[in-house]
């Protein structure tokens, strides 16, 4: 029962936070399992259902994220390293079955030597997803949509382009702006572009449109470009401590790392945290900020200095974490997180200098 989480005279806002809390680990779980399925090479019909519950989980996760976000209202998330090819391509799994439903075809297109960025995933995938669902709307049964992914000297650029009449010129200095919309009631809020635009800016890139003359097939093209840094590397696998007392979601979260590499150690508690590290050799321990008997902060000043640190949370933002980011540093990841932004954090990057 949530109404038994806190006191019913707790203040409304930690009320709301701790309720988002308590959704995260299951929802967390609920998506590692989901991912870590969809690699096990299931039949096309298992695909399908477990892409949609993917979708569904992503879906629910964007609602939490909202009620952390009116707990609090500097809510960020820790920039991490991301794949662009990796990115693509999950939004485009999701948007292939949207256009085939609407009698699209959707041509995907992108490198594997394509450079990581730096940034938040899931915001990303959402900028991208804003601007598939619009060239999807744009175009008719019977055209294409086109999403490519390309790098262009130190930018790395998503290009979404349809086949549909293209973006009045009247409108183009309009369709960034929050609630301007042309299309008819109950069809859009007029704040897909807008939200896109908000989130690449904060990734210090640029979100351009244009329309495509009819020379070459007509329609609009959108281009997401984005700075990457040449110092990002990737780390050879190592031995990984990985501290959860919610037993489905470190289940999940081993056996995803496991198959990336990693050899994982797992722990319950801090208890048993302290003396597998007291065994030493891990190279990164990954810890939930809430511990049976402690916390993943306490922890970490325990052990330091020692092995590489990704603290895990489902209320990231919390003043308290927040501090603690502030002074150490370490990687936060807000549950439920992307796999992807796991690998990244457990793999750490390099910085000259």
């Amino acid at each position: 029962d949530l109404h038994c989480i806190m006191p019913p005279d707790a203040d409304p806002a930690r009320r709301l936070a701790q309720i988002a809390h308590e959704l995260n680990n299951p929802l967390a779980a609920i998506l590692a399992f989901t991912q870590d399925l969809l690699q096990a090479d299931p039949s096309p019909e298992q695909r399908e259902a477990l892409q949609v519950i993917a979708e569904q989980a992503r879906r629910a996760r964007q609602l939490v994220q909202g009620l952390l976000a009116e707990a609090r209202t500097d809510a960020t998330a820790a920039p991490v390293v991301v794949h662009p090819r990796e990115l693509a391509d999950r939004v485009r799994r999701v948007f292939d079955r949207l256009c085939r439903e609407r009698g699209q075809t959707l041509v995907f297109s992108a490198p594997e030597t394509l450079p990581p960025i730096e940034g938040n995933g899931v915001a990303l995938e959402q900028a991208l997803g804003n601007l598939l669902q619009n060239a999807s709307q744009a175009t008719p049964p019977g055209g294409a949509v086109a999403l490519t992914c390309r790098q262009r000297g130190r930018l790395v650029e998503f290009v979404v382009r349809d086949t549909g009449a293209g973006i009045p010129a009247e409108h183009l200095a309009s369709i960034f702006t929050p609630f301007f919309t042309t299309k008819g009631a109950g069809e859009g809020t007029g704040l897909g572009l807008s939200v896109a635009q908000e989130i690449v800016h904060r990734h210090r890139g640029t979100l351009m449109a244009e329309n495509v003359p009819d020379a070459e097939g007509g329609g609009a093209q959108f281009v997401i470009a984005i700075p990457f840094d040449r110092r990002t590397r990737e780390r050879d696998p190592g031995r990984v401590l990985l501290v959860e007392d919610d037993a489905d979601l470190r289940r999940a979260l081993a056996r995803y790392l496991a198959r990336r590499g990693w050899t994982v150690e797992e722990a319950s508690d801090g208890a048993a945290a302290i003396e597998a590290l007291g065994r030493g050799g891990y190279d990164v321990v990954v810890s939930d900020a809430r511990l049976p008997g402690t916390t993943g902060m306490t922890l970490h000043d325990q052990m330091t200095p020692g092995p590489r640190f990704v603290l895990i949370s489902g209320d990231a933002g919390s003043p308290e974490i927040e501090a603690f980011r502030e002074r150490t540093g370490v990687a936060v990841l807000q549950k439920p997180f992307e796999l992807e932004a796991l690998a990244a954090a457990v793999r750490g990057r390099d910085r000259a200098g």
